[in-house]
């Protein structure tokens, strides 16, 4: 999620699959939708940037249901409470400046470059005990 993703190569879905089951246990997990599609490593790429920062919004942990069809991603969120950094959600959805970005919020700043790189965007919606994200394509740009 960290690092440059080469815009030729191919995750298979089964492997972020257990990417997420590896990193995820006990207090946030995660379940995914449509299994068997594969995908262009920049756009997983996207969607670990947005796993990590919906964790980091859900201070007592939840459930994130992660739903992928060739055109976009859905994320559902259900918790005990939600706590969205908005300063960090409004640099990723508008571009708005960051006054003081902290190593443990690293995340948004990367997400927002690698929406911008890959031509997606994400809609964001949050409520006190969950949330729904959508990403989507807005320009042709490699997947």
């Amino acid at each position: 999620a960290f690092g440059p993703a080469d815009p030729q190569a191919r995750q298979a879905f089964g492997e972020a699959v257990q990417v997420t089951d590896a990193m995820f246990t006990g207090r946030f997990t995660v379940s995914w939708e449509t299994r068997g599609i594969d995908m262009a490593r920049p756009r997983a790429r996207v969607i670990y940037l947005v796993i990590l920062c919906i964790e980091k919004s859900l201070p007592m942990g939840g459930n994130l249901h992660v739903g992928v069809t060739t055109e976009t991603v859905h994320f559902s969120v259900e918790g005990r409470r939600t706590a969205p950094p908005e300063a960090l959600w409004r640099h990723v959805t508008e571009g708005a400046p960051v006054a003081d970005l902290r190593p443990d919020a690293v995340q948004f700043a990367l997400l927002r470059e690698a929406l911008s790189a890959t031509g997606r965007r994400i809609a964001v919606q949050f409520t006190e005990t969950g949330a729904t994200l959508n990403l989507t394509e807005v320009s042709p740009a490699p997947a």
